[in-house]
């Protein structure tokens, strides 16, 4: 069974299947959640710590990747996928069982690159969708929102020229605000601009961050306070950082909020990719992942600890069908938009080998097996071919990150003859406005000149000549 891939425009693989998965379970607060889809079909069946379980049950037929989910208070599981049709399709899971509930329609021509759902409250319900038109070359935001068990209607948060924004962070703030987080392009460079939800309006869009290198990997969290915390990546000297501010309150003439100045984080000297962000209390963790080997090793650096970053977990970069991801690993976690396929907080959320092929055998229960050296040779086997897939994951990995080196440069040399061309344009723009504006003078000065010589004949037209004028005599009576 081969994993759903997506395509969008010329075939660009996006995400597809089950957060890269054909099988998936996820495990919260004692109950399983039992996903797997076949030939565009997707299944889900729930099951219990106590044993006891559901039957499979079929809950789409049109399943085109894109899985996204979030769980309310009452740990129901809400989720979103696409169809092949470019459409977005929300279901709750509730005790009565699975229920449709809400479709949403993408614009013919746009092609669906993100999107995400949050549980922010009991009653309400966010979905964002990122689309793109390649032929217009044109992106949108789009947002639809569930409050108090209604929809409102589909809502256009921004939109702008070029490519668009696959890569957004969300955030579930305090008062169950939403944070937005998403990188536009300007004449100079790059932003990273955010939004805030709050009281049914989107806020302006204002920047954090400016700068001329391409920006990507957004991550955004909010402490208890309701201090919101950004990290993201940047090519730095031919180096991939991670890099981190947050939003301070200062106090002037009066009490503000300001962002504070960027700083790396990541040690140089290496690539860092997915950073992901977990607050507990205070004090903010960092994790992001370095490809090394067959291996990605996951460090974790504290703020409030004078500690240089440190490895807390490693794993190897084989490709599973199948994985189990337990939630209760972080409890306090109430936003799960970051998780994606090969993501760091699906590697912090990866269940135990051990557990998760108990799980599996539990769940997924394979077929009884006639002669057992059968099986154990089939066993090592397939053992071989893993081990080959991760060797060849691993190279491609590092041909992933030589060519994203790469793309980066090709994009800098581009931006920088953009540049040149634009400031050409602009120049060329003025010239044609001074030409414009000198053929209005010489067009005046004809006019003025044309209208000053008909006055001049009209003039000469109305004195008649001296050679016509009529002599009177003089008076008899007067003497000379």
């Amino acid at each position: 069974m081969k994993p759903l891939k997506s395509t969008r425009g010329g075939g660009k693989v996006d995400d597809y299947g089950l957060l890269g998965l054909e099988e998936l379970i996820i495990k919260n607060q004692g109950k399983f959640w039992n996903f797997k889809h076949e030939h565009g079909k997707l299944f889900l069946k729930l099951s219990h710590d106590s044993g006891e379980e559901e039957e499979w049950k079929e809950i789409g037929n049109d399943f085109y990747g894109g899985f996204s989910f979030a769980f309310d208070n009452e740990n129901q599981i809400n989720f979103i996928y696409k169809t092949a049709q470019e459409k977005v399709r929300y279901f709750a899971y509730n005790r009565q069982g699975g229920e449709d509930l809400y479709n949403i329609a993408i614009p013919e021509g746009e092609y669906i690159i993100f999107q995400k759902l949050l549980a922010s409250g009991p009653e309400k319900r966010f979905i964002l969708v990122v689309t793109e038109d390649v032929e217009k070359r044109h992106w949108k935001i789009y947002s639809s929102i569930k409050n108090d068990g209604a929809w409102k209607e589909v809502e256009i948060i921004d939109g702008g020229w070029g490519l668009g924004p696959e890569q957004v962070a969300l955030a579930i703030g305090k008062e169950r605000q939403i944070y937005l987080v998403y990188q536009k392009k300007n004449q100079e460079g790059y932003n990273i601009v955010y939004r805030v939800y709050k009281d049914d309006n989107w806020s302006e869009a204002f920047p954090v961050v400016d700068s001329s290198d391409f920006i990507f990997s957004p991550f955004i969290a909010v402490d208890k306070q309701g201090k919101p915390h950004l990290t993201w990546l940047r090519a730095v000297n031919s180096e991939i950082r991670v890099m981190y501010t947050c939003k301070n309150r200062v106090k002037n003439f009066w009490a503000r909020w300001q962002w504070q100045k960027e700083q790396a984080i990541s040690p140089a000297g290496v690539n860092c990719i997915s950073p992901t962000i977990v607050i507990e209390n205070s004090n903010p963790e960092i994790f992001w992942q370095v490809s090394e080997g067959i291996n990605a090793k996951i460090f974790r650096y504290i703020f409030g600890e004078k500690k240089e970053p440190g490895l807390v977990a490693t794993h190897p970069l084989k490709r599973n069908s199948s994985a189990v991801l337990d939630l209760d690993k972080i409890p306090h976690l109430n936003n799960y938009s970051g998780i994606g396929p090969g993501t760091t907080l699906f590697f912090l959320l990866l269940a135990d080998e051990e557990k998760r092929q108990l799980t599996l055998s539990n769940v997924f229960p394979q077929e009884e097996k006639e002669n057992s050296n059968d099986f154990d040779i089939k066993k090592e086997l397939l053992k071989e071919k893993v081990e080959s897939l991760s060797c060849q994951n691993t190279k491609l990995k590092e041909e992933l990150i030589k060519k994203n080196q790469e793309l980066f440069h090709a994009r800098s040399e581009w931006e920088k003859k953009e540049k040149v061309l634009e400031k050409e344009i602009e120049r060329l723009r003025q010239s044609l406005q001074a030409i414009q504006k000198a053929n209005e003078e010489l067009r005046q000065r004809l006019k003025e000149r044309e209208s000053q010589a008909a006055k001049e004949e009209t003039e000469k037209n109305l004195k008649p000549p001296a050679e016509l004028r009529k002599v009177y005599p003089f008076f008899p009576f007067i003497k000379k």
